[in-house]
């Protein structure tokens, strides 16, 4: 097992902090998605507050993949990628990045300004004082980053799948532990 990131291939760190995150954002997706149905009381005080804690989980771990890359690198692009695909695979890597910034940092205003506390080993200062209507622009703005960021997720996932299926090159194979002995034309 390889730790660090080679020329071609991620390391196990990377690959590490790169699927704790992605489960982390599929289940922040569903469960935002699931806990604004229900009605107000226990069942959906709890689910919020560990969709919060779970956030602040992913902001933790974003933080420490983004030190790691700039610590370690990451793979060159395959050259069987153009031109265009390389540009269009840095937009959508930089906007998920942005996201998985933005998308938590909006969660904790939204808590804030309806008068939640939001715990992460401590409780964090608030930014925001109560506000209704600020709390329903930035709920506003907080799910439609976050259903962008999902989006943009399953988008990468589809492509990458497609990359290893259709296309059979080494894309998927880079950030997974299947190798193939022989090289794919």
């Amino acid at each position: 097992m390889i730790l660090r990131n080679s020329m071609d291939r991620y390391g196990f760190i990377s690959k590490l902090l790169h699927w704790a995150m992605a489960f982390l954002i599929l289940d922040l997706v569903v469960m935002g998605l699931a806990m604004t149905e229900l009605p107000p009381g226990e069942q959906r005080t709890q689910i919020y507050d560990a969709h919060k804690m779970i956030g602040m989980t992913a902001l933790a771990l974003l933080l420490l993949r983004t030190g790691w890359r700039a610590l370690d690198g990451a793979p060159g692009l395959p050259a069987s990628l153009g031109p265009a695909q390389q540009r269009l695979t840095g937009v959508v890597h930089g906007l998920m990045y942005l996201l998985m910034l933005v998308v938590p940092m909006l969660g904790v205003l939204v808590a804030q300004s309806d008068g939640a506390p939001v715990p992460f080993f401590f409780e964090l200062p608030a930014m925001v004082a109560r506000d209704k209507p600020l709390h329903e622009t930035l709920s506003t703005i907080h799910g439609a980053c976050a259903i962008t960021l999902g989006g943009l997720a399953i988008g990468h996932a589809l492509v990458a799948v497609a990359h290893h299926y259709i296309w059979q090159d080494n894309v998927l194979r880079r950030m997974t532990r299947w190798r193939r002995s022989t090289p794919l034309h």
